[in-house]
């Protein structure tokens, strides 16, 4: 294999504290965590949270924050930032994450999890954190810790760890003054949204600035508020043409979603996918033939949602909430050997849709300019 010489590291937090920033986190889960141990096919109730993965979220929102506007002035800043590999030189990352105290429960698959577990409900080893909880503490050169204090930020608000995350499982929680200031009504939730978007412009990667929030009605409890924004988003993009009912009465039709692609590819002929939009693959169960088709990226291997949903306490009460990234979107897709383009109105159809539930409202992630 070969090998890389390492730049020196950045000094640890006892050696030069006057040179560092360091943030010291409860952190909890306030939804059950899905497969976030080192083995996939195991509880490691001592080890909810691993600092890999936290670094790695980080760097996600991290670009979803970030001011840059050009491909590869983000790609030379994230490297120094979080580490990379430039010309046969490795470069060592910045952000120290260190985890202690780390607890959680092994527990079954959770009430109302079906939907955000459907691509992996055959035969899929079902493994869950509840009640993970630990102690996170961040550190990172003073010059860079406004960019990632950011990143931090974001990710407490809006993001999880684990997987299946964009359906509000492993929503993490955090009390601290400086990252996580109180919420107490959605429209601080957009406020505070906008101050970390930062930019107007729209990035050519997944970005917070030019996004949009969709907040539901409160609830007493996060896990309740995670099913109700499960429920309303099973209700919009479920296809009820065989008798289905919807989780939940709507009371107005959305947008027919098989009528743009399912029906066209079944027949061989091409289309245009809104729901594409959505993220891919896309599974298909037909009620005819019995059998399960895919409709993917041509040449790649999936499309991550921009959807990211979880819940959020604002006040005293827990909402559901969508956060949708503005995003750059692929084209061409394939659904059983026939072809196809992704139709990008699909993610303002689904917002749309989702807003007139009652008890839903749609708003606008502007950034500072």
């Amino acid at each position: 294999m070969r090998s890389y010489p390492l730049s020196d590291p950045p000094p640890l937090p006892e050696a030069r504290p006057d040179t560092l920033c360091c943030w010291t986190i409860d952190l909890t889960a306030v939804t059950p965590i899905y497969r976030g141990g080192a083995r996939q096919d195991k509880v490691d109730t001592s080890r909810p949270f691993r600092g890999s993965s936290i670094r790695g979220l980080l760097r996600f929102w991290w670009r979803a924050t970030s001011p840059l506007q050009d491909t590869d002035e983000l790609r030379s800043a994230e490297g120094r930032l979080f580490g990379a590999v430039f010309q046969e030189r490795a470069i060592a990352s910045r952000v120290r994450v260190g985890v202690t105290g780390g607890s959680s429960t092994e527990a079954r698959k959770p009430p109302g999890a079906e939907y955000a577990l459907w691509v992996q409900r055959d035969g899929a080893q079902e493994v869950f954190h509840h009640d993970a909880r630990c102690t996170l503490e961040v550190s990172v050169p003073a010059e860079d810790a406004p960019e990632l204090r950011r990143a931090l930020s974001a990710w407490l608000l809006f993001g999880g760890i684990g997987g299946r995350t964009r359906r509000g499982l492993g929503a993490v929680s955090a009390s601290h003054p400086k990252l996580t200031p109180d919420l107490p009504d959605p429209s601080s939730l957009v406020t505070r949204a906008t101050k970390l978007a930062l930019s107007r412009a729209r990035a050519p990667w997944p970005s917070l600035s030019g996004g949009t929030l969709l907040i539901g009605p409160p609830s007493d409890d996060p896990m309740e508020a995670w099913r109700t924004g499960l429920r309303a988003m099973r209700a919009v993009r479920m296809d009820t043409s065989h008798g289905q009912e919807r989780p939940i009465r709507l009371g107005f039709t959305p947008h027919r979603w098989r009528d743009d692609d399912y029906i066209k590819f079944t027949a061989g002929r091409s289309f245009r996918s809104p729901r594409a939009a959505l993220g891919l693959p896309l599974l298909f169960q037909s009620w005819d033939d019995k059998r399960r088709r895919t409709m993917r990226l041509e040449g790649h291997d999936r499309f991550p949602s921009p959807i990211h949903l979880r819940p959020i306490q604002l006040g005293s009460c827990w909402h559901p909430v969508m956060t949708i990234l503005s995003t750059p979107f692929p084209r061409e897709v394939s659904a059983d050997r026939v072809r196809g383009m992704l139709d990008p109105s699909g993610l303002g159809l689904f917002a749309a849709d989702v807003a007139r539930i009652p008890g839903w409202t749609q708003h606008a992630i502007g950034g500072a300019p």
